[in-house]
């Protein structure tokens, strides 16, 4: 990754200083940005930037970033669009590393929001300043706490850290994306809202993320890729050290004008983008659930070795639909399972239980079954990879099924995703997994 790119990127999750431009001493967007700032834990220093004010939250105000006598490496800019050129041109002066230009009303808007977003960028040009967005959230880092966004904390449910880096050109879906994500107590290395990628990109953050070694999966909303030929150059590459997902939004044509409106840009034709995500290494996910399983399993999996899946479930309804699923996939496949298999399930499942693959083992079961089951699936010849369907409605098995599970998905010689069925206790389940 260029040297320069990436301390830009960089400054934007671990700054030593950072100027609010736009703070207010109002409840406004200004205000709130600048309070999530403030209960940072890196000790970073934030400085609010408001001609109009001379304290903002008991901390002094300056009328411009150029008043501030210290060093800034990180401003973030929340004013309105027409005075934008300004702010960001008094950055470049001051040497600010890297602007979050989170003010809307650029390209997004049309013609005239496009020119002048054109003008913010060459306002930067021949610097070492770099911009993320406009027309964006910016960045979220649970492990520093560092949160540029405008939402209060009663409003969003901040995600915990994890291994999972997010970046999204939508800012309200990335927020609902994260908010699931946290109820199932998933957590996140780091998240970042492209907004309208007039200067740093997805690809960029695709190569600083490769190297982050707190990030294990990347995954992305997107409705456009800026570069087609360097972001499919730099997946390549990366794939092949870390897993991508990527959601790739305007599939059909009236989705693809949806995104131009909302993004200011035209969403690429989805066959292209399909089979080019099949051929450099990306899983492609069709929504947003699938974005978030696709990442989770990824990111506490290793990869699979081959493309046999046994599937374990307490029920056969679920274990038809995931054959289904398996069968109709292009990568996997159900597993064969041996004679000699088949007959270790036998002595162990009920008489009437099923012990083909899918193995249904019903409702009948007990937590000491279910790790025997288990035990004969790892062993097995001719198994790459266990799923397992867990439902807790039936009174033989108890929530201490979680700790077998996680044992085995954790320790066992084959990985292992699992599946709950239902809420209530099975929820209550899943979510220590």
């Amino acid at each position: 990754m260029d040297e320069n790119r990436r301390v830009s990127i960089e400054v934007l999750f671990y700054p030593k200083t950072v100027a609010v431009i736009g703070a207010t001493a109002e409840r406004k967007f200004g205000q709130i940005a600048f309070e999530n700032l403030l209960k940072n834990k890196g000790g970073i220093e934030v400085i609010p930037v408001n001609p109009k004010a001379e304290t903002i939250l008991g901390v002094k105000c300056y009328p411009s970033v150029k008043a501030i006598s210290g060093k800034v490496d990180l401003a973030v800019v929340i004013v309105p669009a027409k005075i934008a050129l300004q702010v960001v041109s008094e950055c470049v002066e001051k040497g600010v590393k890297a602007v979050i230009l989170i003010s809307g009303g650029f390209s997004e808007t049309g013609p005239e929001g496009k020119q002048l977003e054109e003008q913010v960028i060459k306002a930067i040009k021949g610097s070492k300043t770099r911009i993320l967005g406009p027309n964006t959230l910016g960045v979220l880092m649970p492990r520093n706490a560092i949160n540029t966004t405008f939402f209060p904390e009663d409003r969003f449910i901040k995600p915990r850290d994890g291994k999972i880096a997010f970046i999204s050109q939508s800012g309200a879906s990335a927020v609902a994306f994260m908010e699931t994500a946290t109820f199932y107590e998933v957590g996140f290395s780091a998240f970042v809202g492209l907004g309208n990628e007039a200067d740093l990109t997805e690809t960029d953050f695709i190569e600083y993320f490769a190297e982050d070694p707190g990030t294990s999966v990347i995954c992305l909303y997107l409705e456009k890729i800026s570069n087609g030929r360097r972001f499919l150059q730099v997946c390549r590459r990366v794939s092949k050290e870390k897993s991508l997902v990527v959601l790739k939004a305007g599939r059909t044509e009236r989705g693809a004008r949806a995104a131009l409106s909302h993004t200011g840009s035209l969403a690429g034709f989805d066959k292209v983008a399909d089979g080019a995500f099949k051929q450099y290494g990306i899983v492609r996910a069709i929504d947003e659930t699938e974005l978030l399983d696709y990442a989770v399993a990824l990111a506490f999996q290793r990869p699979l070795p081959g493309d046999r899946i046994a599937v374990l479930t307490f029920g056969g309804g679920a274990g038809v639909i995931a054959t289904d699923l398996i069968e109709a996939s292009q990568h996997l496949r159900m597993a064969d399972l041996p004679k000699n298999v088949k007959k270790k399930l036998r002595d162990v499942v009920a008489p009437f239980a099923s012990v083909n693959n899918p193995v249904d083992t019903t409702g009948n079961i007990t937590n000491e079954q279910v790790e025997k089951v288990l035990k004969i699936l790892q062993e097995a010849e001719g198994v790459d990879g266990i799923l397992t369907i867990m439902g807790l409605q039936s009174v033989y098995i108890s929530l201490e099924l979680v700790n077998l599970l996680v044992k085995w998905a954790r320790h066992g010689s084959k990985p292992m995703v699992v599946v709950g069925l239902g809420v209530g206790l099975t929820l209550e389940a899943v979510r220590k997994l």
